[in-house]
């Protein structure tokens, strides 16, 4: 019986069992993608990313499965810790690294300070949706009245969310969508996740929802996050370049998600910590 190793990351943290947990499977070319789901399913993680050969001009290609059984792209926690794990099991050094995840090869770099290693990753070329989404069309599937929040709109940097300006940071925590109807909201907006966000406090204040893949709620959503740094900067509504993001506080797991806005490159950066490893026994 083939095993691979696996490691459990928590991403965006600087202690274990805080920031947004990740599996990350060292190998897994050649498995079927029925496998590579039930791996993930196995983990019961927001996200499964599995490390696979480059190709091309990429340094590692990277697959990413949800305890859904669903893929994702994107370039968020679910690539971030991936090659955070790589630089920490020292497969790969620092320095500038090109890697391959859904159908964008994207630039990264990697940087030691000590012991410490942080990843900067460019997403993709952010796009906004041309059309918004009615305030009173989301109210109801997030809980919530409609004078509570503002119309959404859908922005992606390699996934697309529909951002959602909240009145406030008691608006976002008093959110308690409706699976369903929240999925056939983003369904009908071409959205994969909904990225609820507050500025009346010092930084963003967001929670993140994606029934479409099967996930409930994620602590810290680098996908959603440079979406929501971008609009906000192109718009004036935030300064830039630099922005920092806060989520998790609901999960108990608070994340704050650095990025880097300069026109319409996004870069995603972060840190990450080891909580766990071990050897997965594949049939």
């Amino acid at each position: 019986m083939p095993t691979l190793r696996f490691a459990l990351v928590d991403v965006f943290a600087d202690t274990p069992l805080t920031g947004n947990p990740l599996a990350v499977v060292d190998g897994g070319d050649g498995l079927g993608d029925e496998v590579l789901a039930d791996i993930a399913r196995e983990f019961n993680q927001s996200e499964t990313t599995f490390i696979l050969p480059g190709d091309g001009a990429a340094t590692r290609r990277l697959r990413s499965f949800t305890t859904g059984r669903a893929e994702v792209g994107g370039a968020g926690h679910n690539a971030l810790g991936a090659w955070w794990w790589l630089a920490h099991d020292g497969q790969v050094g620092p320095g500038e690294h090109i890697q391959r995840i859904g159908g964008d090869e994207l630039p990264l770099r990697i940087e030691r300070d000590g012991e410490r290693l942080t990843v900067a990753m460019r997403q993709g070329t952010p796009t906004p949706a041309e059309r918004t989404v009615a305030a009173a069309t989301i109210a109801g599937p997030m809980a919530l009245d409609a004078n509570d929040i503002d119309a959404g709109r859908v922005v992606s940097t390699g996934t697309p969310h529909l951002l959602v300006p909240a009145a406030g940071r008691e608006v976002v925590d008093r959110a308690a969508p409706h699976a369903p109807a929240l999925k056939r909201v983003l369904a009908d907006a071409g959205a994969e996740g909904c990225f609820l966000y507050a500025l009346d406090g010092p930084e963003p204040y967001t929670r993140f929802f994606n029934p479409t893949v099967g996930l409930w709620e994620d602590p810290a959503t680098g996908t959603a996050a440079g979406p929501l740094a971008w609009w906000l900067v192109s718009r004036g509504t935030l300064a830039g370049p630099d922005v920092t993001v806060e989520q998790g506080h609901a999960m108990g797991r608070p994340s704050r998600l650095r990025l880097h806005v300069e026109e319409t490159a996004v870069t995603l950066s972060g840190s990450a910590v080891l909580a766990a490893e071990g050897r997965l026994h594949v049939p």
